[in-house]
């Protein structure tokens, strides 16, 4: 339940974005999530909610979100993405393993 808002938004944004392919105007997309009730501690379970939350807010206020077509989206992905492109990964710093976050990994 904790990553619903961010996906619906993020899948929705993405399969808007054109060019669509020959003869497809819109794609319906269906979501379903999982209830996260005593799936984590609830210490965990709030500090996940918090990220998610700044993270959708960070999606909006971002670069990514205001790109209109695939290729740039691929481009972006690829090559500046922190999660994705190599330099951004080499970049990145280790996450705290004992953090509340980071045990939702």
């Amino acid at each position: 339940e904790f990553q619903i808002r961010r996906t619906q938004t993020i899948y929705r944004w993405l399969f808007e974005l054109m060019p669509m392919p020959r003869g497809k105007h819109s794609y319906v997309l269906s979501f379903r999530s999982v209830d996260d009730e005593g799936a984590l501690p609830a210490e965990v379970l709030s500090s996940r909610r918090v990220k998610e939350a700044s993270s959708l807010r960070a999606f909006w206020a971002g670069e990514l979100a205001r790109m209109r077509r695939l290729e740039q989206v691929h481009q972006f992905m690829y090559t500046q993405h922190s999660a994705y492109s190599a330099q951004g990964m080499l970049s990145k710093k280790a996450m705290n393993a004992s953090s509340a976050v980071a045990q939702t990994y």
